[in-house]
């Protein structure tokens, strides 16, 4: 409990609500930029491939090495939310201003959307979450890369 009082990577004990809007399909992705940072755009699996496919966002993966090297969709750079700092050496390859999506496991997975709310105190404005994450990515069976 002390740790955690001092720690900057605390959880809080008075939950903080995240609003998740859900994006209403492509022709929006990019072009609405969204100052609350408790606000976290989420895009579905249907849209998150599109997007993959037209190669038009980065995809950073917030889940842990290991998780990472198993499996992660392509192209995917790994930033593991556990252990994220400011001066993390991958943002160097995000530029602020590019589209990027966060991803972990799934829906029950917290980690992707406590990394976009990172990106977004960092001044990064373009940010969204796939929700259904590497579940969701696995069970369509969409393109893995592995490590």
């Amino acid at each position: 409990m002390v740790y955690n009082f001092f720690s900057p990577k605390g959880i809080s004990l008075v939950g903080k609500e995240t609003e998740i809007v859900f994006e209403d399909g492509n022709d929006n992705f990019g072009n609405k930029e969204i100052e609350n940072i408790d606000e976290i755009r989420a895009l579905t699996t249907e849209q998150v491939y599109e997007i993959f496919s037209n190669r038009e966002a980065k995809f950073v993966d917030a889940r842990d090495n290991w998780d990472f090297a198993d499996g992660h969709i392509p192209g995917a750079i790994n930033i593991p939310e556990y252990k994220f700092t400011p001066g993390e050496p991958n943002l160097k390859l995000l530029d602020k201003n590019e589209k990027l999506i966060v991803y972990c496991e799934g829906d029950q997975c917290e980690v992707s959307k406590r990394l976009a709310r990172e990106f977004k105190k960092l001044g990064y404005k373009k940010v969204w979450i796939y929700l259904g994450g590497m579940k969701e990515w696995w069970e369509y069976k969409f393109p893995i890369e592995k490590e």
